[in-house]
């Protein structure tokens, strides 16, 4: 079972595939949007439609924007 959610800023989480993913900027003015990153690849994107299931991983409907970050932890391509 899922339940929407809005990801925290700061903020790692597993997706279901398994792997990571920094929240760099929180949805506050879209619920259920998030700037995500992956800290391996520094794929950065905007995930959205977020939920979270009951184990505590996450994942999301679909992702747009995406592309490859200079640095970790920022979102300047």
């Amino acid at each position: 079972m899922t339940q929407k959610f809005t990801p925290q800023a700061g903020q790692t989480y597993q997706n279901i595939s398994g792997l990571s993913y920094l929240c760099l900027d929180a949805g506050d003015y879209l619920p259920h949007k998030a700037l995500m990153q992956s800290p391996k690849s520094l794929w950065t994107f905007t995930a959205v439609d977020c939920r979270l299931y009951e184990d505590g991983r996450i994942d999301w409907a679909y992702s747009t924007g995406g592309f490859f970050a200079k640095e970790a932890g920022t979102w300047s391509r």
